[in-house]
């Protein structure tokens, strides 16, 4: 699922109380959104805001203790999704189109199939180097 770089799709479907496999179809449905499909799935926009939020504060925390990113990395990266997540989250601003590091998702993620909030950016971007792209 590449809309929106909403993180792990395990989390987000045990949320909704679906399966990974049904989130992905019913996101990928057409005129579908993460808030059509919550909806569906009794969760209001604020509840699927507040646990979006949630995870990143959490993915993002883990980023720190691990030296990935300074606390001011970290929190302008939450001030960046959380500016943008009711756009995102209506499918009104697409993953990867400059919305955190090198124009991908939130949290630096490329949407749900690839890695959402868990995924890192290359270190090859990052930092330049040019024999090996390492990537956490």
């Amino acid at each position: 699922m590449g809309r929106g770089g909403f993180g792990d799709p395990t989390a987000l479907a045990g949320f909704l109380g679906i399966t990974p496999e049904q989130l992905r179809s019913e996101v990928s449905a057409d005129g579908a959104t993460l808030a059509t499909v919550a909806q569906a799935h009794e969760k209001s926009r604020d509840e699927l805001k507040a646990f979006l939020t949630d995870q990143a504060k959490t993915h993002l925390a883990q980023e720190v203790a691990e030296g990935d990113l300074t606390q001011g990395e970290a929190d302008a990266r939450l001030a960046s999704m959380t500016a943008n997540l009711d756009a995102r989250i209506d499918g009104s601003v697409p993953a990867g189109r400059g919305h955190g590091p090198d124009g991908m998702g939130p949290m630096g993620g490329r949407g749900m199939g690839d890695g959402g909030f868990g995924a890192r950016r290359s270190r090859t971007r990052r930092y330049g180097d040019s024999e090996q792209r390492l990537i956490r």
